[in-house]
């Protein structure tokens, strides 16, 4: 049987092991750093998204696309070519984080990055003419 201090030591690096597994805590501003790529799978499953007469071109661009989200910069890679944006946090729930673009062709454009779980997220465009909803996984 184990003593008090052998117990509470384990426990100790068990959740100390456990903290290093890839659970991430903390804000979505913080959840939401780190390395993406598109998830056309979560995309198909959604229903609205077959009504999208710009289907197919997303699943192609979606399929080529990887992103790195770092804490002052947006680095977008799609069919070969990269495009480094900065943004900032305009506002944050408890799942979700609203950035604005502070430069390039989309100065002033807002997205909504909702956190699905530590490997998931999906992005909306405020305000634009197209709702569609991206999502993607963690590299």
């Amino acid at each position: 049987m184990l003593g008090t201090r052998k117990l509470v030591v384990l426990v100790c690096i068990i959740l100390f092991v456990v903290s290093f597994m890839g659970c991430k805590g903390g804000t979505p501003s913080q959840k939401m750093i780190g390395k993406w790529k598109g998830d056309v799978e979560s995309l198909k499953k959604d229903p609205e998204f077959d009504k999208n007469p710009f289907a197919k071109m997303i699943i192609g661009m979606l399929k080529d696309m990887k992103f790195e989200i770092t804490k002052e910069t947006f680095i977008v890679e799609v069919w070969g070519k990269t495009e480094t944006t900065k943004y900032k946090i305009v506002s944050e729930t408890k799942d979700s984080a609203t950035i604005e673009k502070l430069e390039g062709k989309e100065k002033g454009k807002q997205s909504l990055i909702k956190i699905i779980d530590n490997n998931h997220i999906q992005i909306q465009d405020i305000g634009g003419k197209s709702q569609i909803t991206l999502s993607f996984e963690r590299i």
